[in-house]
């Protein structure tokens, strides 16, 4: 076995003193930090957000008009797709078919529900 003791036997001990440490300039600076990290975030959130941005909704007797118009957009994009229906289908022709939502009368009925619900709540 190799013998485990250095063999220089002059060598100097050093001792190293290490100043005791109540670690608050240490949790300080980790506190700022963790403060200017979430502060960053938030602040870098806040800039994405799209301040202009409103959501209209409709008054409550235009919501049936609309969710029926949705609906039938979407059938005559099937139609469409099935080729029952010519692709360039125009509101006079839809109109004139009598279809639902459609209907001059209908028209008419959400353009003076519209005209007389002039608010229009925005959030």
């Amino acid at each position: 076995m190799p013998n485990s003791k250095p063999e220089n036997t002059d060598a100097k001990l050093v001792q190293e003193i290490i100043p005791t440490n109540d670690s608050q300039q240490e949790n300080r600076f980790f506190f700022l930090t963790l403060f200017l990290v979430l502060w960053l975030a938030a602040y870098l959130l806040w800039l994405t957000t799209d301040h202009h941005k409103q959501t209209v909704r409709l008054p409550s007797h235009l919501t049936n008009l609309a969710t029926q118009l949705s609906i039938a957009s979407d059938e005559i994009v099937m139609l469409q797709d099935i080729e029952l229906l010519s692709e360039e289908t125009t509101l006079e022709q839809l109109q004139e078919q009598e279809l639902s939502p459609f209907t001059t009368e209908a028209v008419v009925m959400a353009a003076l529900l519209l005209i007389k619900s002039r608010s229009v709540c925005v959030y």
